[in-house]
Parts: structure tokens; C-alpha cells; sequence
């Protein structure tokens, strides 16, 4: 794979590509059961998503506006958006936006109370605004200490307030996340993604090969086939099963990478390739 200049997980077109497409629905899915504290699978086949959507116009003279990520569930809709620098003017699209969508869920005719519940996600960096000094905060329409709805909600993760964060193994999952998204450098995206396991590194392999079609797409095909055959779940022979496929149909990825992908040690993959070669296996690369 030829190498590829690094780019921020905060840059607005990155950041849309790798959460907003269909086709990386898996990471979606993952990322929004980590921000609810749902078991891993629990939103697998149950969202569906819509990438830089013009929000429907209630009158002409309406201003356009286009959410980056609306995710449609059974009982909610979620706008993901992501601010590298969140300012007055930001905040303001958030309110501005909020307002819209939450307008437009419901039909003519339909009782308001029919409407789906509407919730804000906001990744934020370099904030210039007040907003809560903690890294998460949630904030719904109340008087006083009365809430008068839990219909709308929006919330902010802060990404400079994580960046302060001391590290602890087996952290927050969801700061593991965001730490992963706010990285600076490539050195520091790969360290979170090592430290966070099998999804943070799945997603960085995906951006590793972003500017690579065959590459990226080679490689989540490979990641649907880890996830169907049951190495997510940590099945031994599944595994091995997944590992000697990619020995063989994959050498140019490297055992390195195989060896972060299926969580066999190097050494139990030396130990696959002896066996292969045994077999004669002659379609496997000697060069892996």
C-alpha cells in the first residue's frame, strides 16, 4: 500500500466519509453502542444512515440547512455532527438545526406527541463558547427544575477537555473513542487505536487505506468476514480460519496487521504459516 499523507479524524470530510457511508454502516453501529452503553451487536441491521442531508423546507424563504449524519433507529433520529473549532456561530447551527429536525419528524395530520425523540450529538474542539467544562455534557428544554420534554436533546463531546484526560488502561470506552478521533499526529492515532482494541484498529486500518480504494475496501470486506465467522466474539478457530485466509489471499497486508485484526500473537501466525506450508498451500506468499 503506498503511503498516505496523514489526516486528521477531525477533518470534516474524513470524519463524514469514515461514519456517514452506508457501507461503513459496522462503524456507526459500533460508535453509536458506545455512546449508549448498549452491548456490542445489540444496533447491528437496526440504523440506517444518510450522509449531508437537505432538511425538508417548510416555507420558501427558509434557510437551507443539511445535517452531516442523520441516523434514523426505530424510536429516534441522531444528527452527528463534528466541530473542529465551535464557536457562537456554531452553537447557533446547533440550536438552528435541532429546531428543524425535530420540526420535521412528524406527518400532517399526526399527534405531536407521536414524534420521534430527536438527539444532538456534537464532537467539539477548540471550543470559544461556554458550554459545560466537562467532556460530555446533555442539555434539554426545563423551567427551573422542571424538564418540560425529553424530546429533544443535545449534547456535546468535548475533545479538548478529553485531551486532558490521563490515560488508564481499560478507560472509558467512549473516551477511548474520542481520544482516537482527536489524535494530532499518525504515531498518536495508532497508539489509541492499539490501546483500544479491535474496533479503534479495524476504523484505522480503514483510514490507513482511505486514499487506497482497493486497499480500504479490501479491507472492510475482510472486517464484515471477521464479524460474521465470529473473531469479534474472540472464537479461537474462527481466528485461525480468518488468519490463514488472509495468509493466503491477502499477503501484501502483512502479519503485522493480521496479527492486530485477529488478536493471534505473531508467533501463533508463524506457527499457522508453518503449518500451511506443510500442506502445501502453494498459493501462499513466502514473502509475508
Amino acid at each position: 500500500m503506498s503511503k498516505i499523507e496523514f489526516k486528521p479524524l477531525t477533518d470534516d470530510s474524513l470524519f463524514k466519509e469514515t461514519f456517514g457511508r452506508e457501507k461503513n454502516i459496522l462503524f456507526l453501529e459500533r460508535f453509536l453502542e458506545i455512546f449508549f452503553g448498549l452491548p456490542k451487536g445489540s444496533l447491528h441491521g437496526k440504523i440506517t444512515v444518510k450522509m449531508e442531508t437537505t432538511l425538508e423546507k417548510t416555507k420558501d424563504g427558509d434557510k437551507n440547512c443539511r445535517g452531516d449524519i442523520l441516523i434514523y433507529m426505530d424510536d429516534c433520529i441522531i444528527n452527528l455532527e463534528l466541530y473542529s473549532t465551535f464557536d457562537d456561530e456554531a452553537l447557533s447551527k446547533v440550536i438552528f438545526y435541532g429546531e428543524r429536525i425535530s420540526g420535521s419528524l412528524l406527518d400532517v395530520g399526526e399527534k405531536y406527541k407521536k414524534a420521534k425523540k430527536f438527539i444532538s450529538i456534537n464532537i467539539i474542539d477548540n471550543v470559544k463558547v461556554k458550554v459545560h467544562k466537562e467532556w460530555q455534557s446533555k442539555y434539554r428544554f426545563r423551567y427551573l427544575e422542571h424538564e418540560l420534554t425529553d424530546k429533544m436533546e443535545i449534547q456535546f463531546l468535548r475533545l479538548d477537555k478529553v485531551k486532558k484526560i490521563p490515560y488508564t488502561v481499560g478507560e472509558n470506552e467512549l473516551i477511548a473513542l474520542l481520544r482516537f478521533i482527536g489524535a494530532e499526529t499518525q504515531e498518536k492515532r495508532d497508539d489509541y487505536a492499539e490501546k483500544g482494541g479491535e474496533y479503534l484498529m479495524s476504523v484505522n486500518y480503514f483510514l490507513n487505506g482511505f486514499m487506497d480504494d482497493e486497499f480500504s475496501n479490501t479491507m472492510f470486506t475482510m472486517e464484515n468476514k471477521i464479524k460474521e465467522t465470529g473473531i469479534a466474539e474472540g472464537k479461537l478457530d474462527g481466528k485461525r480460519e480468518d488468519a490463514q485466509n488472509m495468509l493466503i489471499e491477502m499477503p501484501e497486508v502483512g502479519i503485522d496487521k493480521i496479527s492486530k485484526i485477529t488478536g493471534l500473537s505473531k508467533r501463533e501466525l508463524k506457527k499457522i504459516k508453518n503449518e500451511m506450508q506443510k500442506n502445501n498451500l502453494t498459493s501462499f506468499v513466502e514473502s509475508v
